[in-house]
């Protein structure tokens, strides 16, 4: 009977050891689990994180100085007396603070580039550019909304079409057509991207931010419309 027990204790602990190297052999090569919050930060490798157009910045314009901030915008424009840069946003939700928002159009205005992505905009900042926003994304396993540029030297033969998230957003209203370019566009025509004159320089609102994400940069040549319009 002791004999049984021990062959039996044997059994059992081969088996539950083969169970526990299967389990880890499982779990080291499991496919990674992704997080798709889109952060648009531009240290983040997930999907919707931006650290490759981030990375590919240096080769789309070289020999610039190119800094990277998470301060407000306030604190990085403030006192600063340049003209003919660039100050690069993509956020979610665009909801500056007065301070940042008055230290932007100050930015513009005196002869700088604000090229700007975001899902949603502050409603005082559109006004301010004449510009009214209709947005809808959800994230989605099929393709869905396809994109293009208006200027023939860009504008692909074939739209740009995202395969994982629709992107949706789009300007449903200009205001100032006297100040205002359409530079890209959705399949129905709807303006997406717009570049809109502010004193001596210019805004290059982007309604579409996923763009802009490291999962755009996967698929096909879809690499090559974020070259393209971080190029304006």
């Amino acid at each position: 009977a002791a004999t049984c027990q021990v062959k039996g204790n044997k059994t059992f602990i081969f088996i539950f050891s083969m169970l526990l190297v299967l389990y880890v052999i499982a779990q080291l090569y499991e496919p990674k689990k992704f997080d798709w919050n889109p952060t648009l930060r531009n240290n983040d490798k997930n999907p919707f994180g931006a650290v490759i157009p981030y990375t590919e910045l240096k080769q789309l314009f070289p020999g610039v100085n190119i800094k990277s901030n998470r301060i407000p915008a306030y604190n990085v424009l403030h006192n600063k007396e340049e003209t003919s840069s660039a100050y690069i946003l993509l956020e979610p939700e665009f909801n500056p603070d007065k301070p940042d928002l008055e230290e932007l159009l100050e930015y513009v205005k005196a002869g700088n580039t604000v090229f700007l992505s975001a899902f949603d905009f502050d409603k005082k900042f559109l006004d301010t550019l004449g510009l009214k926003m209709n947005s809808y994304t959800s994230l989605l396993d099929e393709d869905s909304t396809s994109i293009n540029f208006v200027n023939p030297a860009l504008k692909a033969p074939e739209n740009y079409t995202f395969k994982r998230s629709t992107i949706d957003g789009y300007f449903d209203s200009i205001k100032k057509y006297d100040s205002s370019v359409v530079l890209g566009i959705d399949q129905n025509n709807k303006p997406n991207f717009i570049k809109v004159k502010y004193g001596k320089g210019e805004f290059l609102i982007h309604a579409e931010p996923l763009c802009f994400s490291n999962d755009f940069m996967f698929y096909g040549i879809t690499h090559d419309y974020t070259a393209k319009a971080l190029s304006y």
